[in-house]
C-alpha cells in the first residue's frame, strides 16, 4: 500500500471514530488519562444505576462482596452493545469496538485509560479472568 494511501485509511478511519464517539454519551469517550479506581468503580456504579434494564434491581439480591464486580461487568457490556448498536453507522461502530478491543487488551497488559477498564481490571484479577 502507499504511503498516500495508508494516510488516507489512516485519516478515514479516525473520522470515523470522531464521529462514532459524538454519537454516544461524552462519558463513554476514552479519556486522555486513566482514573484512580475508585473514580472508575464510581464511574461502573453510576452507569448500572442509570440504565433502565433491571440490572440495578438485580445488584440487590447479589451479596455485597459481589456488587461491584457486577457494576463493572455490567457496564463493559453496556458500552459494548452501545458502541454496536447505537451510532448508526456500521463501519463507525466496527471502528469503535476495534478501540475498545484494544483499551480490553491494556486492562489485561495494566495501562487501560477508560474507566470501565480500570475497574474492570480488578474484577480480572480477582476471579483470574485470563484472556
Amino acid at each position: 500500500m502507499s504511503t498516500i494511501a495508508s494516510n488516507e485509511s489512516r485519516s478515514a478511519s479516525l473520522s470515523r471514530s470522531v464521529l462514532g464517539w459524538s454519537k454516544l454519551p461524552a462519558e463513554y469517550a476514552i479519556p486522555a488519562r486513566a482514573p484512580s479506581e475508585a473514580e472508575a468503580q464510581e464511574y461502573c456504579r453510576r452507569l448500572a444505576r442509570s440504565h433502565y434494564e433491571n440490572f440495578s434491581v438485580a445488584s440487590w439480591f447479589l451479596p455485597a462482596r459481589l456488587r461491584q464486580h457486577f457494576f463493572n461487568v455490567y457496564a463493559y457490556c453496556r458500552i459494548s452493545d452501545d458502541l454496536g448498536d447505537e451510532v448508526g453507522d456500521p463501519a463507525a461502530s466496527l471502528q469503535l469496538l476495534d478501540e475498545w478491543e484494544m483499551e480490553l487488551d491494556a486492562c489485561y497488559g495494566g495501562n487501560p485509560r477508560h474507566p470501565v477498564f480500570v475497574a474492570l481490571r480488578e474484577t480480572v484479577r480477582e476471579f483470574g479472568f485470563g484472556k
